[in-house]
């Protein structure tokens, strides 16, 4: 099932951000993307293990910010670097 937020499809992407909440809020670039409840509940239900998802052509993670739920983009080069990372180690890049 595909979700749509905004009219744009929302779709996992494979990443894991780090364990350390410190680390994890240091990646996070503003603006925030307010959604609902709703849409927070179909991103984590759809997001197949993953801390991410691609919308609108950037990267987030999603999660509860500034008294409601929120897509938060995360840092490009963090975000490059992962993947980097994972066709060294010979996986396929999603799209």
């Amino acid at each position: 099932m595909t979700i749509m937020i905004d009219g744009s499809p929302v779709t996992p992407w494979p990443c894991t951000l780090p364990r350390s909440f410190k680390k994890a809020v240091a990646l996070l670039r503003s603006p925030y993307v307010r959604i609902t409840e709703d849409e927070y509940l179909r991103v984590v239900r759809n997001t197949k293990g993953t801390d991410c998802v691609k919308w609108r052509d950037k990267v987030y993670t999603f999660g509860t910010a500034d008294r409601g739920y929120r897509l938060m983009p995360i840092a490009l080069e963090w975000i490059k670097e992962q993947h980097d990372e994972m066709d060294m180690r010979g996986h396929t890049r999603s799209r």
